[in-house]
């Protein structure tokens, strides 16, 4: 499979993800809704453990920009593992930028579970 599209390095687009989730969960009246929490709580793991990875704190730095992403209505924004004060910037997008395909394929893996 070929595809060039990016995304988001700092686990931005898991961020993202589990946001969406966890909103979509809030609509479901059922009991399929804790499944979908719990999805979106597995989305966070990777976000958690680069945070914890770069010496951050995981619980702290992750709901600092789950924050940011829902008030700026920016899902580009990622874990500031480089520590310069931007979790948008170009330089860590240049580092982080994970390819589409493998985002793609480590979610279908998820939900096979």
């Amino acid at each position: 499979m070929v595809d060039n599209r990016v995304v988001y390095g700092g686990g931005a687009a898991d961020i993202s993800c589990s946001i969406a989730v966890s909103k979509a969960a809030d609509e479901i009246p059922s009991i399929e809704q804790y499944a979908m929490r719990s999805f979106a709580a597995a989305l966070d793991a990777i976000p958690l453990a680069l945070a914890e990875n770069s010496g951050l704190s995981p619980i702290e730095t992750l709901t600092a920009v789950k924050s940011r992403q829902v008030t700026e209505k920016n899902s580009r924004l990622g874990i500031d593992c480089s520590g310069r004060g931007d979790n948008g910037a170009w330089y860590q997008r240049c580092i982080l930028l994970g390819t589409y395909v493998n985002c793609e394929s480590r979610h279908e893996e998820a939900v096979r579970v």
